[in-house]
C-alpha cells in the first residue's frame, strides 16, 4: 500500500479517524498547537493573510484558527471532501508538487505533514509558494522526546520509527530531533524566529489531565528539545 492508498483508506474510516482525533491527549496537543499558532498569526497584525494549510486533513486545524482566507490541500480525496465543511477552498494534491504559483501565500501551515514526504522536495515547494518575508509554521513529533529517552534507558527494545509498523506499510514516518528540524528549515531558506515544545510527556504522570495542564505542558516550554512535539515559526529570507 503506497502513501496515497493509505490516506484514502484512513479517511474512508471516518468514525475511526474521528475517534483517534478525540483521544484526550491528542486533542490537548492539537489545541495547544492551535493556541500557539493563533497567537503568532495575531502578532503579524494582518487580517487579510492568505494562508495555505498543507496536509489539511479534514480541516479541523484551519477551522479552529478562525481565519477566512485559508486554502487547504491534502493528498487524500476523501479528506478534501470533508475539509470543505471547514475550509472554503480545498485542493487534492501532493506537498512535493504544489499546484500554486510562486510567492502565492503570506503564511504556510505544515502541521504533522513532513513525515510523509521527501523532506528536501517538500521544503523547496513550501519556500517557493511563500511570499518574500512570508511565514512558515511547521510542527512535527520530536524523536528526542523525554518519553522515548526514558524508554530506551529502561528497556533493551527501542520504539518503532515506522508508523503503523504492525501493518508493515511500505513508507515510513520520518522523525527529527529539534536540532535536525531547525537545520532543515534554515538550510531551506528560512530564518527561525522562535520555536516551542508541546507536552513534556513524562510516563505515568501524563495520564492525569491536571498534571498535564499545570505541569507537563508548561514544562515543554522550558525543555523544548525533549518535548513530545515541536512547533517552529520561521520567515522566508
Amino acid at each position: 500500500m503506497n502513501e496515497n492508498e493509505f490516506f484514502e483508506d484512513y479517511y474512508k474510516k471516518g468514525k475511526d479517524a474521528w475517534e483517534i482525533f478525540t483521544n484526550k491527549i491528542r486533542a490537548e496537543k492539537f489545541y495547544e498547537r492551535v493556541k500557539k499558532t493563533k497567537s503568532y498569526l495575531n502578532s503579524l497584525d494582518n487580517k487579510k493573510l492568505r494562508i495555505l494549510d498543507v496536509g489539511c486533513g479534514e480541516g479541523f486545524f484551519s477551522k479552529e484558527l478562525g481565519y477566512d482566507n485559508i486554502i487547504g490541500i491534502d493528498v487524500s480525496f476523501q479528506a478534501a471532501i470533508r475539509a470543505k465543511n471547514s475550509i472554503e477552498k480545498v485542493f487534492v494534491g501532493n506537498a512535493v508538487k504544489l499546484p500554486f504559483k510562486d510567492e502565492s501565500f503570506d503564511v504556510v501551515l505544515c502541521m504533522e505533514t513532513l513525515y510523509y514526504h521527501d523532506k528536501n522536495l517538500m521544503m523547496h515547494e513550501l519556500h517557493r509558494v511563500i511570499k518574500k518575508n512570508g511565514h512558515l509554521i511547521l510542527s512535527l513529533g520530536n524523536k528526542d522526546n523525554i518519553k522515548k529517552i526514558l524508554y530506551k534507558l529502561i528497556s533493551k527494545k527501542t520504539e518503532e520509527d515506522v508508523i503503523y509498523s504492525k501493518n508493515k506499510k511500505s513508507w515510513s514516518e520520518k522523525r527529527y530531533s529539534s536540532k535536525e528540524l531547525k537545520k532543515l528549515i534554515e538550510t531551506s531558506g528560512f530564518e527561525i524566529l522562535k520555536y516551542s515544545g508541546i507536552l513534556f510527556d513524562l510516563p505515568v504522570l501524563s495520564r492525569y489531565a491536571v498534571i498535564r495542564k499545570f505541569l507537563l505542558f508548561p514544562l515543554s516550554n522550558l525543555f523544548k528539545d525533549n518535548s513530545n512535539q515541536i512547533i517552529i515559526f520561521a520567515r522566508k529570507k
